[in-house]
């Protein structure tokens, strides 16, 4: 845990380089570089996909067997849409994120019984119309809301068994306010709501689900088990966790966890410090340079009070200024600097994070090059990413046979169809800037030629437009 709260200070910029008696005066500020966010950034977005691909082998040859595959295939595209599948935003970018920054994630997945609400009742006097609308806005909720929900656990909260895949255990850690617990604990009394932050507990196996709320402070412990509070059995059947290992490390002999959660930036601690050093002292060395300092002899009772701009000189009376002796900047430090930024590229894809692109036709192969690379280069994060993706896929499954049981709207199959088929495999597809060049010219110059429709030109298979329809309007505006 060590490494990994160094790697978040640095990418958070929380570390100094200057002393604390330095940085009390204020005379100077330390420089520190974004390199340590840039290169988790810019990593994460490279491993994020354009598109997801989720297949189900069937189980036999059947057509019943196809058929159940099909919907599958079907209710697991419909659950990452809810999940936010390639967004920014969703669970899975985020849990993008800390394995890139931590070497080590998590997600957990658990069932909301309270997501959609019991089923409306007809009230005594209510009208037909009322008890109709009510009833479709509950539809509405069930269409739109998941009881399914999926969160990115950080490391730092967690405590997972060592050398494992799929855990058998997992304790999550948090320090929140007590206001927060009292809504899903009603037996949590504590002393005032609103002040300080209490310890939230929760563990979890195949047969347990245990709450622990403590105050430490006050020295009282609240113990809550399982969701009734009294029976700490778990109903899933299974621990609802799946790890995500960046594959950037390796399996200790020692056992030591911290040898295989390997993320992409405690490799570079010393370089990214170094680099923070050198523009510091650059920084420093310019001020007190350009921004010369000085001190004065015989100066009248009260001080002086003198703005002098750079290469300015004013005589005063029997005051005399001078200025303090400053050495030129040393050409070992933009030497130092030059080099510790060659070794972060040499880590992390030479120039992938340097953001430099040929102008021209060129760009398009460029850009392609790169992906590919970028790829090559982060295969392990992205096979790491491809089986979390179908792992919990496979987890939303089994909850939903075996502990939701009710089907879920704008989802074909039922949940007793699925017959313990839970296997799937996932791909990540990107996608190819040049090829989709290429393609659109040649869905163009068949269009101008009359071998293919609008319609067709448009389509996904050439360019790929989202309305058709729209931009066939546009058009016509156009020309009135």
């Amino acid at each position: 845990y060590s490494q990994m709260e160094l790697a978040l200070n640095m990418y958070n910029g929380d570390f100094h380089v200057l002393s604390q008696t330095v940085r009390n005066r204020q005379q100077f500020h330390e420089v520190l570089p974004v390199t340590s966010r840039l290169i988790v950034e810019a990593v994460a977005s490279h491993i994020r996909p354009t598109s997801i691909a989720v297949n189900f082998p069937p189980l036999g040859k059947s057509e019943a067997a196809k058929l159940q595959a099909d919907q599958l295939e079907h209710l697991a595209n419909s659950l990452l849409n809810r999940w936010g599948r390639t967004k920014a935003l969703s669970p899975f970018h985020e849990a993008g994120k800390n394995v890139c920054l931590y070497g080590l994630s998590a997600l957990r997945l658990l069932y909301d019984r309270n997501a959609w609400g019991e089923p409306p009742t007809r009230k005594k006097g209510e009208s037909a119309e009322d008890f109709d609308y009510r009833t479709a806005l509950w539809e509405a909720r069930r269409t739109a809301v998941s009881p399914l929900v999926l969160n990115a656990i950080d490391p730092l909260n967690m405590l997972p068994p060592v050398g494992v895949d799929q855990p058998s255990y997992m304790i999550e850690s948090y320090q929140v306010k007590p206001f927060t617990l009292m809504a899903d604990f009603p037996n949590y009394k504590p002393l005032d709501p609103y002040k300080g932050n209490v310890n939230f507990t929760t563990y979890f196996d195949d047969k347990t689900w245990l709450y622990i709320v403590g105050n430490q402070k006050a020295g009282t412990k609240a113990e809550l088990k399982g969701t009734n509070y009294r029976n700490p059995r778990n109903p899933y059947g299974i621990v609802p966790y799946t790890l995500i290992w960046s594959g950037l490390g390796k399996n200790s002999p020692y056992g030591k966890p911290e040898q295989r959660a390997i993320g992409l930036i405690y490799p570079l601690v010393g370089l990214l410090k170094e680099e923070a050093r050198s523009l510091t002292a650059v920084s420093i060395i310019l001020q007190a340079s350009a921004l010369g300092r000085g001190f004065t002899r015989g100066a009248p009772p009260g001080g002086l009070n003198i703005g002098l701009a750079p290469g300015d000189f004013t005589e005063i009376g029997k005051t005399v200024i001078e200025w303090f002796e400053n050495p030129p900047v040393s050409r070992d430090l933009y030497q130092i600097m030059m080099i510790a930024g060659q070794q972060v590229e040499r880590m992390i894809g030479e120039k992938l994070l340097g953001g430099t692109r040929p102008a021209g036709v060129t760009s398009a192969l460029f850009e392609e090059i790169l992906l590919e690379q970028a790829q090559k280069r982060y295969g392990a994060l992205i096979e790491s990413m491809e089986a979390a993706y179908a792992n919990v896929i496979s987890q939303a499954l089994f909850l939903i046979e075996n502990v939701v049981k009710q089907k879920i709207p704008g989802i074909l199959i039922k949940p007793e169809d699925i017959r313990g088929h839970y296997y799937c495999n996932v791909d990540f597809r990107y996608e190819d800037i040049a090829e989709r060049r290429i393609v659109g010219m040649i869905a163009r110059m068949l269009f101008m030629s009359g071998l293919i429709d609008f319609e067709t030109a448009h389509n996904k298979d050439y360019l790929n437009s989202p309305n058709a329809t729209e931009i066939r309007k546009g058009l016509i505006k156009d020309k009135i």
